[in-house]
């Protein structure tokens, strides 16, 4: 039962998360605010909950997160992505990133990152730690994403 209403969490945010594009609304705090050049700052469409998988054969799971850029890139957009622990530890929940660079090419309004959740097998209360997109520019505004892991053992 506790299973099926995590499946139910996670559906329910994926649907309010486009509903929330849809409606232009936005997922993510974006701080300092800044005017959108070349694409940059993306909203998030998708991402905040991640599952910790239960197989034991399988160590890790893949956890989508989809950027979308309202303002398509008319250029190559360059970013990097780099988690910050919160309750989830990194190593032991999900495997930490560290400047790893991701690009969003002219025309795409959406890209697909992710982060690896470690699936330990053990059933443990939801954790979260922070994923955060950044570009070169120091004057960019950081996108910090709040992710959730719901462990699905329970």
């Amino acid at each position: 039962m506790k299973q099926l209403l995590r499946r139910l969490a996670l559906a329910m945010s994926l649907v309010m998360s486009l509903t929330a594009v849809l409606s232009g609304g936005q997922l993510v705090v974006i701080a300092p605010a800044h005017a959108v050049v070349n694409g940059w700052p993306p909203n998030v469409a998708d991402g905040g909950i991640c599952e910790d998988g239960i197989d034991p054969f399988i160590n890790l799971t893949r956890c989508p997160v989809l950027v979308t850029f309202l303002d398509v890139p008319t250029a190559e957009v360059r970013f990097y992505l780099t988690t910050r622990p919160g309750f989830a530890q990194p190593g032991l929940d999900y495997v930490p990133l560290e400047r790893e660079p991701a690009v969003a090419f002219p025309g795409a309004p959406i890209v697909e990152v992710a982060v690896w959740i470690v699936s330990d097998g053990r059933c443990e209360a939801p954790e979260t730690f922070t994923l955060e997109l950044f570009t070169d520019d120091p004057t960019d505004a950081i996108v910090a994403i709040e992710l959730e892991i719901i462990d699905t053992a329970c």
